[in-house]
């Protein structure tokens, strides 16, 4: 269950109740290093939710990995792009791992119209059409333009060459196709010129308009990922919403293996991938529509529910009666709780956000049962439920669960001063919950001491 807590990626997103102190990871970096680094990594680790390199997980690795399994190949259709011919012949092994990381259960009409010999039954075909429009990289400015980390530190630092020498800007001649450069853009944090390379991307396979063929196939899949979550992460949200509009809420016969079984052979399951309705589930909450992301993060849940009480009782996820082996199983299994340990962490979120602590504590107990084996995550825990009892003034029962969130806590010595971190904090919301301001201020301010490049912390020290 460790790995599954792991995988899951037990995080929330309501960094003012939730923030935790974290080391200075980067001790020997200048001041202006320091603030790039840490903004790359606080949003490499938004974007990890979607982007990941476990075959096991999501085929977005697949762009992030050269080596993998699916690459583009030459088509001889002039009209569909490279990257619409995707397939390898794939040995038992590998096809098993791609049918649990793509297994999904469409909806009633979907499937009768996989199932149905008949060309007269299928369903029409569903193609994601681009709504946003490329913009051009270069001229004078480009840098304030596209990329704010370059603006942030054009306020610090007194003359551009040294910003340009902190901050290496990508060729103004990027015009490639590559998935190698989209994952060198967004690792950079250019999120900017990355969303303008998935535009060419998906054009050039024939996403921009109706009148162009395009195969939604599992590289321009992962494309169509990357974008989106781009689009959201650079607060683009109606613009995100309006090209996930195109996908009809993702139920359509090509959307799925078993409609091109020449093309995919031995392949079955979903084309899109599970990070992409993951997304699309949380979008409505960043439109402060949280009900709808609610019902639509349920929705996944009983999907998940389902695909998990088939393998139970011995089937494969969609329930077919080829009965798959022990391993198989339970391998399926360790990656379908890991991902419903990623929605249920997205409800949470949501239900922080709203201040209804009661179904937050709920949910917490269903994380609490499923990493049952994972004491660290089992911690984390506690110190969550004790800033949750917080706010119900509830300083005991929160004072006792910070305690225990560091009982037998087993730090090396290195991390002994992130022990006492823990506790200065821990101790510091306390203080906040008995009106103690002045005492609370004297606790950040160790804790700032200690771990001067936490931004949470200071906002904390802001707000008293």
């Amino acid at each position: 269950m460790n790995t599954n807590c792991r995988q899951g990626k037990v995080e929330v997103i309501d960094h003012s109740l939730l923030s935790e102190s974290s080391r200075n990871v980067y001790p020997q970096l200048s001041n202006d290093q320091k603030v790039e680094k840490d903004s790359q990594a606080q949003s490499h680790s938004i974007l990890s939710n979607y982007f990941t390199e476990e075959i096991t997980d999501d085929p977005f690795g697949s762009v992030y990995d050269s080596s993998a399994n699916e690459s583009p190949e030459s088509t001889d259709n002039p009209g569909i792009s490279n990257c619409a011919q995707l397939e390898l012949k794939q040995d038992v092994t590998s096809l098993n791992r791609l049918r649990q990381r793509d297994a999904w259960l469409p909806s009633e009409s979907t499937q009768k119209a996989l199932l149905s010999p008949s060309p007269k039954n299928k369903l029409v075909e569903i193609k994601p059409i681009l709504m946003g429009n490329d913009y051009e990289i270069g001229g004078s400015g480009s840098n304030y333009a596209f990329d704010p980390f370059y603006y942030l530190l054009a306020q610090y630092a007194s003359d551009e060459p040294n910003v340009n020498a902190i901050r290496r800007a990508p060729s103004i001649e990027l015009r490639s196709e590559s998935g190698d450069d989209l994952k060198k853009l967004i690792n950079n944090g250019w999120y900017t010129c990355a969303l303008n390379l998935t535009y060419r991307i998906l054009s050039a396979a024939g996403f921009k308009n109706e009148e162009t063929e395009a195969i939604l196939s599992p590289y321009t899949a992962q494309i169509w990922l990357s974008r989106l979550a781009l689009l959201v992460r650079t607060q683009n949200y109606e613009l995100a919403e309006h090209e996930f509009a195109t996908f009809n809420n993702m139920e359509a016969p090509n959307f799925y293996f078993e409609y091109s079984p020449q093309r995919y052979p031995g392949r079955a399951g979903s084309i899109i991938p599970f990070s992409l309705r993951l997304l699309h589930a949380e979008l409505p909450s960043h439109l402060n529509r949280t009900n709808e992301a609610l019902d639509r993060l349920y929705y996944l849940l009983a999907i998940i529910g389902r695909i998990q009480s088939n393998l139970e009782k011995g089937f494969r996820e969609d329930g077919s009666i080829s009965e798959p082996d022990l391993v198989y199983r339970q391998a399926s299994l360790n990656l379908w709780t890991a991902r419903k340990i990623r929605v249920l962490s997205s409800c949470l979120s949501i239900f922080l956000h709203k201040l209804d602590y009661q179904s937050a504590l709920n949910i917490v107990r269903q994380l609490t049962h499923l990493c049952s084996d994972d004491q660290v995550v089992l911690r984390g825990f506690c110190s969550l439920l004790g800033r949750v009892h917080l706010q119900f003034g509830d300083l005991q029962t929160a004072k006792a669960l910070f305690d225990r969130s560091l009982s037998n806590a087993e730090f090396p010595l290195d991390d002994k001063l992130q022990l006492r971190i823990l506790q200065n904090f821990h101790n510091a919301l306390l203080s906040i919950g008995k009106g103690e301001y002045e005492e609370a201020k004297k606790l950040f301010e160790t804790v700032l001491q200690l771990d001067p490049t936490n931004v949470a912390n200071q906002l904390k020290l802001w707000k008293i």
